[in-house]
């Protein structure tokens, strides 16, 4: 008999697993999407969620069998469950905000140069626009039934200018304004209210060539205190807020502090007289919509009426398309009507002012 020689077979190359793995991969991204989805859900929404780990039931007692063959019994005792340590935490002091206080500036530059034989005149020019706005109200979340909501802003615009032998430098937008609102919830979206709205302009402005100022700090300066009701709403996500605020029983006041450079009669002014006092009535609104994370509308109108011979009315609107976090565009624009204003032969009482520019953005918010 002879013995049989066992020898190995090694492969020539080694053995591959080819089998693709498309549908884990696939599996593990839908996990991970529902993870997110349900993690963005208890975050944004946590009335929603049902149990926490303060509010989870107790979990059901387990028992263990035991068995005695001496004394042919059974014993049934809990099954004891080794549970972690009590750790102490410390505790944090969460300070009380009762104010909200946000503020906004944008700087807008723009600059026009032309050589001297340019085909529509030569007319070279750099503009500057400034936009402030500071809003401090109280925190709904600790005054739900009470809202004191405030906001003061201050608007300045100046270019320079080639036509103008005594002054090289004009103020084309000054506008100085505070605005207060105090309400009391009466409803679901209606609050008694109280508005307080002054405005005015802080510069001195000339018209070109002259040294007779059209206008100066409180030439004229005007405030509305009105009583009534105000309706605020919002969607859910705060993206679009709508207040119309109704005041039957307003008081306004309008002041002219030079009677000598200013003619009183083109304010509505009795001669000799700084103070015009009227009673009527005032509608005014406000008005957000946030369309994405890049474009936002804001708007405010106001108007007032003593059911006589005085009655004006404002609207603002402002367009944001912000470029970065720094950098926006703004499409602004606002139209007046006083009746107790001269009347002009393409406008008649009506006036229009409108800015486009872009430039820098700088926000911050204390809460």
């Amino acid at each position: 008999l002879t013995t049989p020689t066992l020898s190995l077979h090694q492969p020539s190359s080694a053995l591959q697993l080819n089998a693709s793995d498309q549908w884990l991969q696939h599996a593990m991204s839908e996990r991970n999407h529902i993870d997110a989805i349900r993690y963005n859900a208890i975050i944004n929404n946590p009335q929603l969620v049902t149990f926490n780990v303060n509010k989870l039931p107790e979990p059901p007692k387990q028992y263990v069998i035991s068995s005695d063959p001496n004394s042919r019994k059974l014993t049934v005792e809990e099954r004891k469950i080794d549970r972690p340590e009590k750790t102490t935490l410390e505790q944090r002091v969460i300070k009380r905000h009762n104010w909200l206080h946000t503020f906004q500036a944008n700087f807008h530059f723009a600059q026009n140069y032309s050589s001297h034989n340019w085909r529509g005149g030569k007319n070279d020019n750099i503009s500057l626009l400034g936009d402030f706005v500071w809003n401090f109200n109280f925190n709904p979340n600790f005054h739900p039934k009470v809202s004191f909501n405030n906001t003061l802003e201050y608007h300045i615009g100046a270019n320079t200018v080639n036509n103008d032998t005594l002054r090289k430098i004009n103020f084309n937008k000054d506008d100085f304004r505070f605005s207060s609102s105090f309400g009391y919830r009466s409803a679901k979206h209606w609050a008694y209210s109280a508005n307080l709205t002054f405005w005015t302009q802080l510069l001195n402005r000339y018209p070109a060539n002259s040294k007779n100022r059209s206008a100066d700090f409180l030439d004229p300066a005007n405030a509305n205190i009105g009583l009534g009701m105000t309706y605020n709403t919002a969607n859910r996500t705060g993206e679009r807020r709508f207040s119309l605020s109704i005041l039957p029983a307003s008081y306004q006041v309008r002041y002219l502090r030079d009677i000598k450079k200013y003619n009183p009669a083109s304010y509505g002014l009795k001669p000799g007289h700084h103070f015009l006092h009227t009673v009527g009535s005032t509608i005014s609104g406000n008005f957000s919509w946030k369309f994405n994370a890049y474009i936002q509308w804001q708007g405010n109108f106001t108007m007032y009426t003593n059911y006589e011979k005085q009655y004006y009315a404002n609207w603002r609107n402002t367009i944001n398309f912000y470029v970065t976090r720094h950098v926006n565009a703004t499409i602004s624009n606002e139209l007046w009507y006083d009746h107790n204003r001269p009347k002009d032969r393409d406008w008649n009482r009506f006036e229009f002012h409108q800015d486009l520019s872009l430039g820098l953005n700088y926000r911050f918010a204390t809460f």
